[in-house]
Protein backbone atom coordinates (compact mmCIF):
# COMPACT_ATOMS: atom_id res chain seq x y z
CA UNK A 1 0.00 0.00 0.00
CA UNK A 2 1.19 3.53 -0.72
CA UNK A 3 0.05 7.12 -1.13
CA UNK A 4 -2.86 8.86 0.66
CA UNK A 5 -4.48 5.53 1.56
CA UNK A 6 -1.36 4.53 3.50
CA UNK A 7 -1.30 7.99 5.12
CA UNK A 8 -4.87 7.67 6.36
CA UNK A 9 -4.11 4.21 7.74
CA UNK A 10 -1.05 5.57 9.56
CA UNK A 11 -3.16 8.35 11.11
CA UNK A 12 -5.87 5.91 12.20
CA UNK A 13 -3.40 3.53 13.81
CA UNK A 14 -1.56 6.38 15.56
CA UNK A 15 -4.89 7.35 17.11
CA UNK A 16 -5.37 3.72 18.22
CA UNK A 17 -1.88 3.73 19.71
CA UNK A 18 -2.64 6.91 21.66
CA UNK A 19 -5.87 5.34 22.93
CA UNK A 20 -3.89 2.25 23.98
CA UNK A 21 -1.41 4.37 25.96
CA UNK A 22 -4.23 6.10 27.84
CA UNK A 23 -4.77 2.83 29.68
CA UNK A 24 -1.05 2.41 30.44
CA UNK A 25 -0.02 3.68 33.86
CA UNK A 26 3.61 2.60 33.66
CA UNK A 27 5.98 0.29 31.81
CA UNK A 28 9.42 -1.31 31.73
CA UNK A 29 11.42 -1.54 28.51
CA UNK A 30 14.79 -1.69 26.83
CA UNK A 31 15.28 1.71 25.20
CA UNK A 32 17.53 2.42 22.22
CA UNK A 33 18.49 5.97 21.25
CA UNK A 34 20.78 7.60 18.70
CA UNK A 35 20.87 11.33 17.97
CA UNK A 36 22.78 13.78 15.83
CA UNK A 37 24.07 16.74 17.81
CA UNK A 38 25.33 19.42 15.48
CA UNK A 39 27.18 17.69 12.64
CA UNK A 40 28.06 14.60 14.64
CA UNK A 41 25.95 11.46 14.94
CA UNK A 42 26.37 10.18 18.47
CA UNK A 43 26.89 6.61 19.53
CA UNK A 44 23.87 4.35 19.76
CA UNK A 45 22.80 4.06 23.39
CA UNK A 46 21.03 1.13 25.06
CA UNK A 47 19.25 1.64 28.37
CA UNK A 48 17.00 -0.17 30.77
CA UNK A 49 13.96 2.04 31.34
CA UNK A 50 11.24 2.27 33.97
CA UNK A 51 8.63 4.95 33.37
CA UNK A 52 5.39 6.07 34.99
CA UNK A 53 2.81 8.46 33.57
CA UNK A 54 1.25 10.19 36.58
CA UNK A 55 3.09 11.77 38.22
CA UNK A 56 5.57 11.49 35.35
CA UNK A 57 8.81 9.84 36.44
CA UNK A 58 11.59 7.84 34.79
CA UNK A 59 14.57 5.73 35.78
CA UNK A 60 17.28 4.94 33.20
CA UNK A 61 20.21 2.60 33.59
CA UNK A 62 22.74 2.59 30.74
CA UNK A 63 23.74 -0.79 29.31
CA UNK A 64 26.02 0.67 26.64
CA UNK A 65 28.10 2.60 25.92
CA UNK A 66 28.23 4.10 29.44
CA UNK A 67 27.48 0.95 31.46
CA UNK A 68 26.64 1.87 35.03
CA UNK A 69 25.33 5.38 34.43
CA UNK A 70 21.94 6.01 36.05
CA UNK A 71 19.39 8.80 35.77
CA UNK A 72 16.22 9.58 37.73
CA UNK A 73 13.74 12.31 36.96
CA UNK A 74 10.54 12.79 38.95
CA UNK A 75 8.27 15.67 38.03
CA UNK A 76 7.14 16.19 41.64
CA UNK A 77 10.31 15.30 43.56
CA UNK A 78 13.97 16.32 43.83
CA UNK A 79 12.98 19.90 42.91
CA UNK A 80 12.16 18.61 39.44
CA UNK A 81 15.87 18.18 38.75
CA UNK A 82 17.71 15.32 37.08
CA UNK A 83 19.57 13.03 39.43
CA UNK A 84 22.57 11.45 37.72
CA UNK A 85 25.00 8.81 38.88
CA UNK A 86 27.95 8.61 36.50
CA UNK A 87 29.83 5.44 35.68
CA UNK A 88 33.49 4.80 36.48
CA UNK A 89 35.66 6.98 38.68
CA UNK A 90 33.34 9.99 38.35
CA UNK A 91 30.55 8.04 40.04
CA UNK A 92 32.88 7.09 42.90
CA UNK A 93 33.92 10.69 43.50
CA UNK A 94 30.41 12.17 43.23
CA UNK A 95 27.64 9.57 43.65
CA UNK A 96 24.82 12.04 42.91
CA UNK A 97 24.78 15.06 40.61
CA UNK A 98 21.65 17.22 40.54
CA UNK A 99 21.08 19.19 37.37
CA UNK A 100 18.30 21.52 36.30
CA UNK A 101 16.51 20.28 33.20
CA UNK A 102 17.42 23.65 31.63
CA UNK A 103 21.11 23.50 32.49
CA UNK A 104 23.32 24.04 29.40
CA UNK A 105 25.00 20.65 29.90
CA UNK A 106 21.59 18.95 29.82
CA UNK A 107 20.31 20.95 26.86
CA UNK A 108 23.47 20.18 24.88
CA UNK A 109 23.30 16.44 25.63
CA UNK A 110 20.25 15.61 23.51
CA UNK A 111 17.77 16.80 20.89
CA UNK A 112 14.83 16.63 23.30
CA UNK A 113 14.18 17.43 26.94
CA UNK A 114 13.39 14.83 29.60
CA UNK A 115 9.76 16.00 29.38
CA UNK A 116 9.60 14.59 25.83
CA UNK A 117 10.94 11.15 26.73
CA UNK A 118 8.82 8.00 26.56
CA UNK A 119 6.08 6.32 24.59
CA UNK A 120 3.37 8.82 25.56
CA UNK A 121 5.44 11.67 24.13
CA UNK A 122 6.48 9.69 21.05
CA UNK A 123 2.82 9.06 20.18
CA UNK A 124 2.00 12.75 20.61
CA UNK A 125 5.03 13.89 18.59
CA UNK A 126 4.15 11.67 15.63
CA UNK A 127 0.43 12.43 15.84
CA UNK A 128 0.91 16.20 15.66
CA UNK A 129 2.06 15.70 12.05
CA UNK A 130 -1.25 14.13 11.02
CA UNK A 131 -1.93 17.13 8.76
CA UNK A 132 1.26 16.45 6.77
CA UNK A 133 0.48 12.71 6.61
CA UNK A 134 -2.84 13.47 4.95
CA UNK A 135 -1.39 15.63 2.17
CA UNK A 136 -1.69 14.11 -1.34
CA UNK A 137 1.90 15.05 -2.28
CA UNK A 138 3.47 13.16 0.64
CA UNK A 139 5.07 9.90 -0.48
CA UNK A 140 4.15 7.10 1.95
CA UNK A 141 5.04 3.44 1.59
CA UNK A 142 3.76 0.66 3.87
CA UNK A 143 5.67 -2.57 4.49
CA UNK A 144 4.05 -5.34 6.54
CA UNK A 145 6.97 -7.68 7.28
CA UNK A 146 9.12 -5.76 9.78
CA UNK A 147 9.80 -6.37 13.47
CA UNK A 148 11.22 -4.70 16.57
CA UNK A 149 12.68 -7.33 18.86
CA UNK A 150 10.10 -10.12 19.02
CA UNK A 151 7.19 -7.85 18.03
CA UNK A 152 5.80 -7.92 14.48
CA UNK A 153 5.42 -4.45 13.04
CA UNK A 154 4.03 -2.47 10.15
CA UNK A 155 6.57 -0.01 8.74
CA UNK A 156 5.60 3.36 7.24
CA UNK A 157 8.30 5.16 5.24
CA UNK A 158 7.23 8.78 4.76
CA UNK A 159 8.94 11.24 2.44
CA UNK A 160 7.84 14.82 3.05
CA UNK A 161 7.88 17.12 0.04
CA UNK A 162 8.46 20.37 1.92
CA UNK A 163 10.09 21.54 5.14
CA UNK A 164 8.34 23.90 7.54
CA UNK A 165 8.80 25.38 11.01
CA UNK A 166 6.55 22.65 12.39
CA UNK A 167 8.20 19.87 10.38
CA UNK A 168 11.99 19.68 10.55
CA UNK A 169 12.34 16.22 8.98
CA UNK A 170 12.75 15.19 5.37
CA UNK A 171 11.93 11.53 5.91
CA UNK A 172 10.41 9.48 8.71
CA UNK A 173 10.29 5.72 9.21
CA UNK A 174 7.72 4.56 11.78
CA UNK A 175 7.56 1.01 13.12
CA UNK A 176 4.08 0.26 14.44
CA UNK A 177 3.22 -2.83 16.48
CA UNK A 178 0.65 -4.94 14.64
CA UNK A 179 -1.30 -5.82 17.78
CA UNK A 180 -1.13 -2.64 19.84
CA UNK A 181 -0.95 -0.15 16.91
CA UNK A 182 1.74 1.51 19.00
CA UNK A 183 4.84 3.14 17.48
CA UNK A 184 7.65 1.02 18.93
CA UNK A 185 10.28 2.98 17.05
CA UNK A 186 11.03 5.69 14.58
CA UNK A 187 13.92 6.96 12.48
CA UNK A 188 13.95 10.61 11.39
CA UNK A 189 16.18 11.89 8.59
CA UNK A 190 17.38 15.20 7.22
CA UNK A 191 17.63 16.29 3.56
CA UNK A 192 20.48 14.55 1.66
CA UNK A 193 23.57 16.66 1.05
CA UNK A 194 23.19 16.04 -2.70
CA UNK A 195 20.43 14.84 -5.01
CA UNK A 196 20.14 11.07 -4.89
CA UNK A 197 22.30 10.81 -1.78
CA UNK A 198 21.48 9.01 1.45
CA UNK A 199 19.53 11.17 3.91
CA UNK A 200 21.51 11.66 7.15
CA UNK A 201 19.96 10.24 10.30
CA UNK A 202 18.89 12.92 12.79
CA UNK A 203 17.46 10.71 15.53
CA UNK A 204 16.15 7.21 16.16
CA UNK A 205 14.30 5.65 19.10
CA UNK A 206 13.23 2.06 19.69
CA UNK A 207 11.51 0.17 22.51
CA UNK A 208 11.85 -3.56 23.14
CA UNK A 209 10.91 -6.01 25.93
CA UNK A 210 7.90 -3.90 26.88
CA UNK A 211 5.91 -4.75 30.02
CA UNK A 212 2.86 -2.58 30.68
CA UNK A 213 1.11 -1.71 33.97
CA UNK A 214 3.64 -3.48 36.17
CA UNK A 215 2.80 -1.33 39.21
CA UNK A 216 5.99 0.70 39.55
CA UNK A 217 6.21 1.94 43.14
CA UNK A 218 7.60 5.29 44.28
CA UNK A 219 10.79 3.49 45.32
CA UNK A 220 11.58 2.84 41.65
CA UNK A 221 12.21 6.59 41.27
CA UNK A 222 14.04 7.09 44.57
CA UNK A 223 17.86 7.33 44.58
CA UNK A 224 17.97 5.54 47.96
CA UNK A 225 16.64 2.35 46.34
CA UNK A 226 19.14 -0.34 47.44
CA UNK A 227 19.15 -1.82 43.94
CA UNK A 228 20.63 1.42 42.57
CA UNK A 229 24.11 2.93 42.89
CA UNK A 230 22.93 6.42 43.80
CA UNK A 231 24.09 7.78 47.12
CA UNK A 232 26.63 5.03 47.89
CA UNK A 233 29.06 7.60 49.19
CA UNK A 234 29.01 10.96 50.99
CA UNK A 235 29.37 13.32 48.03
CA UNK A 236 26.55 15.18 46.32
CA UNK A 237 26.89 18.05 43.86
CA UNK A 238 23.98 20.32 42.98
CA UNK A 239 24.28 22.39 39.82
CA UNK A 240 21.58 25.03 39.16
Amino acid sequence: MSGPEAGQLCIRWLDEGIAFMKDVKDYRATFYRQERLGRNLGEAEVMSMKMRNDPRAVYLSWIEPHAGRELIWHREAHEGKLLIHECGWKGKLVPIVKLSTKHPLVVASGRHSIHELGLWSLCEMLSKHRKELGQPDVNIQLAVDKSIGNRSCYCFTILFSQRSEELEYHQAVIYMDKQWKLPLGCELYDVPAEDGGEPPLLESYFYEDLEFNVGLAEAEFDPTNPDYHFGKGPASTQIP
